[in-house]
């Protein structure tokens, strides 16, 4: 996409959108009104694809300028992308928060745990962040 330029003028802009249209045109040989309105629609379906649909057909993605074949071939590959995850046999998969915040090193450091930003020893007693010790918070430190 083309932008105007700060100090330009819009009939400058204009003009320089004629001219990269018109190069545009003569580029793809677009010598009809038919076949310059299915660049104009291929290219607008292209811009509504997935980057996981433009990276499996990357290879064709640029000869594609028809919007009857492109559509096809989007269609065509979500039918196969259905079939192949409907056909997959789904993982079965347990969620163990205490066996994940062990490992978690946010909520580990040195050997003791820290659970709502509070550190704690392996009896699980919390540390005092005035005096350090385990076995009370600052609120009820002597």
């Amino acid at each position: 996409m083309h932008n105007k330029n700060l100090g330009s003028t819009w009939k400058n802009f204009a003009y320089e959108l004629r001219s990269f249209f018109n190069e545009w045109v003569n580029g793809v040989k677009a010598d009809s009104f038919e076949k310059l309105s299915d660049l104009i629609i291929t290219d607008q379906i292209k811009r509504k694809v997935s980057q996981e649909i433009k990276d499996h057909f990357i290879d064709k993605w640029s000869k594609m300028n028809s919007p009857d074949d492109l559509v096809e071939k989007l269609d065509d590959y979500n039918t196969l992308r259905s079939t192949l995850r409907s056909k997959r046999p789904r993982k079965e998969w347990h969620y163990d928060k205490q066996d994940s915040l062990k490992d978690d090193s946010a909520f580990t450091t040195n050997g003791n745990k820290k659970l709502y930003g509070i550190t704690h020893n392996e009896r699980g007693q919390p540390k005092c962040f005035n005096c350090s010790k385990f076995g009370h918070i600052s609120k009820d430190c002597l």
